[in-house]
């Protein structure tokens, strides 16, 4: 009998062990998310920097494949390639423009999302069926799109920091809280 708790221990700690490192990482992915948070023109600045390189890479990856295997749509991967390179390089030397540029992206995004969204719940509603959510995410979208508009250029500086740094924020959290069971559902 004794030697059937040892086991059930044992297995119990081992089981523990990637749940102890999750909850480590929700309170490190926190932390970074409050820090990007308070200084989110920094964290803006770093992301934009990290998607030029990204995309620098990408180009640089397709030039490779483009000589390396000549075989078809040579043209259209070298110009792919080269428009991967000129926007990083963009992003690279501008961080802020990128920035900039990139928010209204973000903000065009949330305008269509508020459209759509607003349109689906008017057409559940006519279905006799509540859309209550679509209602209200349509609303939250352009409500978004508003504020960051009301700013812009001046919120490109630092929405995309804020973004990145809610989602790190709530991600922790998520690992940080999450019941312990939930770690074992996933398990291969």
């Amino acid at each position: 009998m004794k030697q059937t708790h040892s086991t059930k221990h044992e297995i119990e700690m081992q089981r523990s062990m990637p749940v102890n490192w999750l909850r480590i990482l929700g309170i490190f992915w926190s932390v970074t998310g409050i820090v990007a948070i308070i200084s989110a023109f920094s964290a803006t600045m770093a992301t934009v920097l990290l998607i030029g390189v990204l995309l620098l890479l990408a180009g640089l990856a397709q030039f490779v494949h483009v000589f390396a295997d000549r075989s078809s749509n040579l043209v259209w991967r070298f110009l792919s390639g080269g428009l991967y390179i000129v926007v990083g390089a963009a992003l690279i030397m501008n961080p802020v423009g990128g920035a900039i540029s990139i928010t209204l992206l973000i903000v065009i995004l949330f305008l269509a999302g508020g459209v759509l969204r607003l349109a689906m719940a008017a057409k559940i509603k006519r279905l006799g069926v509540s859309g209550g959510w679509h209602f209200t995410g349509g609303l939250l979208n352009l409500g978004l799109a508003a504020l960051v508009l009301t700013g812009w250029p001046e919120t490109g500086t630092w929405v995309i920091g804020l973004l990145v740094g809610v989602e790190m924020l709530f991600g922790g959290l998520t690992l940080l809280f999450a019941p312990k069971e939930i770690f074992y559902r996933f398990e291969p």
